[in-house]
């Protein structure tokens, strides 16, 4: 997502979240999809007001004026199932999956399916996915699939809970499923949510492949969830106020953006949390390899 980095954005040009755009025949899914699947229209006013701008009074308290009633009213959780979830119809919204395989995605497919041997010559794969949001701040929450090859293995926990006991120890917490009431508190309100990388890739790879393989998400928290939630808000806001005004009379170009917001909220200027993520992250890694090599030498034994 080149210009998602540029602009310190999750979307890409096209305003479209990769991270939900990851699903085969995304544009019958999309077409078929309830727009209030998990009630992002019924918060649609709030969420992706229309041609507002995030002034100064609006993003220091008006947006809070907006939001306390409605955290009140319905609870954070079901804000946060409606932002996250992603939707299908609404190009100028949060969390817009497209309606169509984007060109970075659609490159990343290609480029796996043109190198069979990095799937062919491997007995185990095993692939971490960091993302950084939503937790407690400096922490590592965990998300994991697991392939259809490993389900009769007897080296793999079958719970969330042992697989914490067992091999990811150090980290704040573990999740299997994202199911209402099973999921830790940074994947809670993601059971409605499609098109995202990992299970794409875990999908692909048993359909593909059929090698044993473990694609975990690693996320790590920066602030509150409802200050990462209010800044994607303004954020978008901005975006969208941006493009339909800041276009040179004379030679049509865009002038270009960068988010105020979204690099604060999802990359902390803290040494302590740069700190944490990369001893966390090398931790899990070595986590990982030892977990990954004890199944596949239960692999090869049998």
């Amino acid at each position: 997502n080149p210009v998602g980095m540029k602009e310190y954005r999750r979307c890409n040009e096209n305003n479209v979240d990769l991270n939900r755009n990851c699903m085969e025949n995304l544009p019958e899914v999309a077409a078929q999809r309830d727009p209030n699947v998990a009630n992002y229209e019924s918060f649609r006013s709030f969420l992706s007001p229309e041609d507002k701008l995030p002034t100064p009074w609006f993003s220091t308290l008006g947006i809070w004026w907006s939001l306390l009633p409605e955290l009140c009213r319905h609870g954070y959780l079901a804000l946060k199932r409606a932002m996250v979830s992603g939707q299908y119809h609404h190009p100028k919204g949060l969390f817009y999956g497209g309606q169509e395989r984007q060109p970075s995605i659609q490159r990343l497919i290609e480029f796996l399916d043109s190198r069979p041997e990095l799937f062919r010559d491997i007995p185990f794969m095993l692939w971490i996915d960091v993302h950084t949001g939503l937790g407690p701040f400096g922490k590592d929450s965990i998300h994991y699939h697991e392939t259809m090859a490993l389900e009769n293995s007897t080296n793999l926990p079958t719970s969330a809970a042992e697989m914490q006991e067992k091999f990811f120890s150090t980290a704040h917490s573990v999740t299997k499923s994202m199911a209402k009431g099973e999921a830790s508190d940074a994947f809670q309100g993601y059971d409605l949510t499609a098109g995202m990388l990992t299970s794409f890739l875990a999908e692909s790879s048993q359909k593909n492949n059929n090698k044993p393989g473990l694609f975990l998400v690693q996320e790590f928290g920066t602030l509150p969830g409802v200050l990462v939630g209010r800044a994607l808000i303004l954020d978008n806001m901005l975006y969208q106020h941006h493009l339909s005004t800041t276009v040179d009379s004379e030679s049509k170009e865009r002038y270009s953006y960068r988010s105020p917001w979204l690099k604060k909220a999802f990359y902390p200027q803290s040494t302590k949390w740069r700190s944490s993520i990369v001893k966390r992250g090398v931790a899990l890694m070595l986590q990982a390899i030892e977990l990954s090599t004890s199944l596949a030498e239960e692999r090869r034994r049998k």
